[in-house]
């Protein structure tokens, strides 16, 4: 459980931890009141056991997913890893979901947050591909 591995560390000889924990955005009913509060705090709370887990047993490195929904939306602008953040939904999970991340860096090595989204793309005339594509924070 959370609340174990918080107490107890990570397992002995962990090298590095992987965060991909969190609810889905799309489930329905979408973006109530209480759905955002558990996309966040299933981000969040998760990442700060781990990083709580990760000061008794500190590992080389934490990769922590985000989204590319800390960017802005419906911009012209090409953004890399150091635009300002979006101030919709997605972004404000973003947030605050990376703000978690950061406080294992006194624990991990390295902190990576990948800032992943699904690109639809036509492959052929009939066909989408979907392709994870991963960016860095």
């Amino acid at each position: 459980s959370w609340e174990e591995l918080e107490r107890d560390g990570l397992p002995a000889g962990t090298d590095g931890v992987v965060n991909l924990a969190g609810h889905s955005v799309l489930q329905l009913p979408r973006w109530t009141p209480d759905h955002q509060q558990l996309v966040i705090s299933s981000r969040v709370d998760s990442t700060r056991a781990l990083a709580s887990a990760m000061r008794r047993t500190p590992p080389e490195v934490f990769v922590c997913a985000s989204a590319v929904g800390w960017y802005p939306v419906n911009t012209a602008e090409t953004l890399d890893e150091s635009a300002a953040p979006g101030t919709d939904f997605l972004a404000k999970v973003c947030i605050q979901s990376e703000a978690a991340a950061d406080e294992a860096a006194d624990a991990a090595g390295r902190v990576v947050k990948l800032r992943i989204g699904v690109v639809r793309a036509c492959t052929t005339r009939s066909a989408m591909s979907t392709t994870w594509i991963h960016g860095k924070g």
